[in-house]
């Protein structure tokens, strides 16, 4: 606050507020009852905020292991083959960082990479890493057969592993085709 000498004058502060990072000047300037004006100067220099940390980082299937600590970068999360996609969540520990990644992932089977951004305000980053590892399809069944000529016998059992097709003399080759039961 400043306070005038002569309270005839007039006085107008201007860039005391929304300071950025860095550097901010304000100017006091006073007008006397003469219109006589003189300027102040104050610089402001503005710290900015160099935390990049997470407060907490969680995942909708599975558990991250080890559990989390801010300072622990990478994470493994072990789930089934029918979880088809998790969702990450990292919550900043600074209200004026940013966090880049959070949301919902699709899964292949096996390894998973997935990376949460944390950037400070003064622009340091910290990158958190999780490995989710989905479990293999262990599914080796048809769910049908198909044959382009003949039947198959006996008629198709995703159990029985064993058929005939009988086909005309005339018959060079057939086209087979296997239907998988599950896709992975």
């Amino acid at each position: 606050e400043a306070v005038l000498e002569d309270t005839t004058a007039k006085m107008k502060i201007t860039g005391n507020s929304n300071f950025k990072i860095g550097s901010n000047l304000v100017t006091i300037t006073v007008t006397s009852e003469n219109g006589e004006i003189r300027n102040y100067y104050i610089n402001v220099i503005k710290e900015g905020s160099e935390i990049n940390n997470l407060k907490s980082l969680s995942v909708s299937e599975g558990e991250l292991s080890p559990s989390f600590e801010k300072e622990t970068r990478e994470y493994t999360v072990n789930v089934g083959n029918e979880i088809k996609s998790i969702e990450v969540t990292g919550e900043k520990e600074d209200s004026l960082s940013t966090v880049k990644g959070n949301g919902t992932y699709r899964l292949v089977s096996g390894e998973n990479t997935i990376k949460i951004k944390v950037i400070s305000e003064t622009g340091r980053e910290k990158e958190y890493k999780i490995t989710v590892i989905r479990e293999r399809n262990r599914n080796a069944n048809l769910r049908n057969i198909e044959i382009n000529k003949g039947e198959l016998n006996p008629v198709f059992e995703k159990e029985t592993i064993e058929y005939t097709v009988n086909v005309e003399n005339s018959v060079k080759e057939i086209t087979v085709r296997g239907i998988k039961e599950e896709e992975s």
